[in-house]
Parts: C-alpha cells; sequence; structure tokens
C-alpha cells in the first residue's frame, strides 16, 4: 500500500531563530532578515524531509490505502507524534469520512515511529474503503519550543551550515566540487537524525 503525508499547519516558531542565524552569519543590519528567516523555514521544512522527523511544532494528516493487517498498530511517520486528532475512514459506499472512536485505540507516542495500536478486544474497521487514501490520520508532531526539543543542537548546527551556504550563495552550487566539505559535514549529522535507520 502506498502511504502520504501533508503538512496541515506549520509551527509558529523555529529551531534555528533568526537571531541564531545572523550570529552565525556575523550579520548585524536587519536588512536581511526576512530573506534569513525564509532561508531558516526552508531549511528546517527540507530537513524534516530528508530525516521524516518533525523538528518544530505542527498538524499533520497521514493517509494510506487501507487498515494494518489483524491487530497490527497503524505506524505514524515524522514524529515525535504529540497527539492524534482522529483516525477516520471511508468506504466505497460513502464521500463522507466516518472517525473511529477514540476510545478504540491507544498512542505509542515514545517509538519510533508513533504507533496507534488497538485496545484489547477491539478490531480496526472491516469495511470496503475506497481505492486510495482510505485511512486519514489527523496529528501533531514535534517540539512546542526549541529548549524541549531533542536533537536539538545537532539538528540546528545542520540549519546553520545550509543557511550559511546559502545565504553565501544566493545561486545554486553544485554539491561534490566546491561544496564538498559542507555536503560531507551535512550528511554526517544528518545520517544521527533520520528517523528512517529504524525502519
Amino acid at each position: 500500500m502506498s502511504w502520504a503525508v501533508v503538512r496541515v499547519t506549520d509551527s509558529t516558531f523555529e529551531l534555528l531563530t533568526t537571531t541564531d542565524a545572523k550570529k552565525h552569519l556575523r550579520v548585524e543590519h536587519t536588512d536581511d532578515d526576512a530573506y534569513i528567516a525564509d532561508l531558516s523555514k526552508g531549511w528546517r521544512r527540507w530537513l524534516e524531509d530528508r530525516t521524516s522527523r518533525s523538528f518544530a511544532l505542527q498538524t499533520l494528516d497521514y493517509f494510506d490505502d487501507g487498515f494494518p493487517d489483524g491487530s497490527d498498530p497503524i505506524e505514524v511517520p515524522r514524529g515525535p507524534v504529540t497527539s492524534i486528532t482522529s483516525v477516520k475512514y471511508t468506504t466505497t459506499t460513502s464521500t463522507t469520512a466516518q472517525t473511529l472512536a477514540a476510545t478504540a485505540y491507544v498512542v505509542d507516542k515514545t517509538s519510533e515511529p508513533g504507533r496507534i495500536a488497538l485496545k484489547s478486544g477491539q478490531t480496526w474497521p472491516t469495511n470496503t474503503l475506497r481505492d486510495v487514501n482510505g485511512v486519514e490520520v489527523r496529528y501533531t508532531a514535534g517540539f512546542a519550543t526549541s529548549a524541549t526539543a531533542a536533537f536539538e543542537e545537532e539538528a540546528r548546527s545542520v540549519l546553520r551550515l545550509l543557511v550559511g551556504s546559502s545565504y553565501a550563495n544566493r545561486e545554486a552550487v553544485v554539491v561534490g566540487s566546491i561544496n564538498t566539505k559542507l555536503h560531507f559535514a551535512v550528511e554526517s549529522l544528518i545520517s544521527g537524525l533520520d528517523a528512517r535507520r529504524y525502519l
């Protein structure tokens, strides 16, 4: 089965703030504040996609074509999972999604990836679901502030390198030529952040 994750609402804070980024860049003027903020947000989103993690609190929708087999849990990517808002499913005979009762499952916010597991005696709906995206999980993931973020320094170190390179080089840079050292440093740091190593 295929699945996808869609960002519904983004974070209200950035792991690498504009102030922190300017200190790294040694920029004292305010002319480029908006540009630097855009770089920080853009690279944070890229890092989240690259590592399958959420470094800042956001609301996400996870889509899957069907429920797991038997009593297997739903694995929720892009953690850490903070809370599950709803688990919905759409059948072939309906255009309106039905909501699975929250009393039917428990949420594992500790595991990588996060999990939605059935309570004892419960089963996943056996209705025939629509052909694609029959199951939709809305949830929040990430950290509310940088002070509570696990992997805080590692992720910020990556963002400093990427923002610094982008700010200094306003045009595209070919990785593997003049940017070899930066590429090696970024990939080395990312390898420890990548949640996909658990899969």
